[in-house]
């Protein structure tokens, strides 16, 4: 059995639970015998836990009686389910997955456990055949049940014990578990035990996080220089790995990722963007999509992150063959020089002999140029709405190079 994929959360689609009598599940006579169970379902929670007190001294520590009890009725509801329908559903026993990580972490004895369980399934039918002598239905019908409860305790045993071993193995190399991990979390499959492997990792839900998503010719190299300056940084609480194509690294938002990534492109050619801090780890999805934008951004050696980008940019970032159209009339036509002054005269707040300090020449040069991009445009460079049709327009000519086929929009 393929148990790694439990890590994923679900029961393996190659693990099947034994069908050879689920025909017979269906009858009529099943339906009443499932339906005294479920009608009997405290009595017999409350019973197996008796049980197993009273043989095995009482459930392992790390169970307690109420958790005990709880698990039990999870299973007969289980395994009523099973006998109704004759198929699991992948995601039905995460509970068994529950225990079975217990088992590697120490608060659980694997063989305690699997003790309970050999008592728990004893003592379940035992109550089948109880219950169909009480509804007087043929012995028959209480043995085809006792036989179907018999295979689906061998596969919750075989499950628990396989996963206890895919999980020691986990724990043993922390860089599997944390590369399965990143994939699951990145593709929203991490399934409800995300939390207790990032928990594994140093990584508390609650704090406050960013994510990075790094690419590079060479990720493995990236990933260990990314590992090495995190350390050094004396936080070692961090997850990476690789998704598809990219590396994906989460840290606390105290450390420094921004310049943490700039040090490493010094060394390693590498793009990144970087999410926007975030708390909720449930956030992570989203904290992915900001960090590709992000990403989108950077250029060759460049790291982007979403916190220092200005919301003029952003909104920039993706443009189309119709926001090309919108650019204003024979913007195209203006030299490097005119552009240049352009945005030195925006960055100087519309201040010209700002402006021709920063350009190191005369305020008048400063404004004939201006005058010429207005007389070009028909904008006038002094008013703010026009000013801030220049920049984007300039901005979207970067970004979408022209084909010579493309239609400005009318002059205004």
């Amino acid at each position: 059995m393929a148990v790694k994929r439990f890590v994923s959360g679900g029961l393996p689609s190659e693990m099947p639970l034994h069908r050879a009598h689920m025909p017979g599940a269906r009858s009529t006579r099943l339906a009443g015998l499932t339906h005294a169970i479920v009608a009997h379902r405290a009595e017999v929670g409350d019973h197996v836990v008796a049980v197993v007190s009273a043989k095995l001294g009482g459930p392992p520590s790390g169970l307690p009686v109420e958790h005990l009890r709880e698990h039990v009725l999870r299973h007969v509801d289980e395994f009523v389910r099973l006998v109704q329908t004759g198929r699991p559903v992948p995601s039905d026993l995460d509970f068994v997955l529950d225990v079975a990580r217990a088992t590697v972490t120490g608060h659980v004895d694997i063989r305690q456990l699997l003790e309970v369980y050999r008592v728990v399934h004893q003592t379940k039918a035992e109550w089948i055949v109880r219950l169909g002598a009480e509804i007087s239905e043929p012995p028959e019908v209480a043995l085809q049940v006792v036989r179907l409860l018999m295979d689906y305790s061998l596969h919750v045993s075989q499950m628990v014990f396989e996963a206890h071993l895919e999980f020691l193995s986990l724990q043993a190399d922390p860089d599997v578990m944390m590369a399965r991990l990143v994939v699951d979390l990145m593709e929203g499959t991490a399934g409800p035990h995300a939390e207790q492997r990032l928990r594994q990792l140093g990584i508390a839900p609650g704090d406050l996080y960013q994510l990075a998503v790094i690419s590079a010719p060479n990720l493995e190299a990236t990933h260990e220089a990314m590992r090495r300056l995190l350390l050094q940084l004396r936080r070692s609480a961090h997850l990476a790995g690789v998704w598809i194509d990219h590396l994906v690294v989460l840290a606390p938002a105290d450390v420094m990722l921004y310049d943490a990534l700039k040090q490493v492109a010094n060394r390693v050619p590498l793009r990144a963007g970087i999410s926007l801090p975030f708390s909720d780890l449930h956030s992570m999805a989203e904290a992915r999509d900001e960090a590709r934008q992000a990403l989108a951004l950077a250029g060759a050696r460049q790291v982007v992150s979403l916190s220092k980008v200005r919301l003029f940019d952003y909104l920039l970032a993706r443009p189309n063959a119709t926001t090309r159209k919108l650019v204003p009339a024979r913007l195209g036509e203006l030299d490097e020089v005119q552009r240049a002054t352009l945005k030195y005269f925006a960055l100087a707040n519309l201040n010209a002999e700002q402006a021709a300090r920063a350009l190191g020449v005369h305020a008048n040069t400063v404004t004939y140029r201006l005058r010429k991009v207005q007389e070009l445009t028909g904008l006038d460079v002094r008013r703010l709405d026009d000013l801030i049709d220049l920049l984007a327009g300039m901005r979207i000519l970067d970004l979408t190079p022209g084909t010579g086929s493309d239609r400005a929009a009318p002059a205004r």
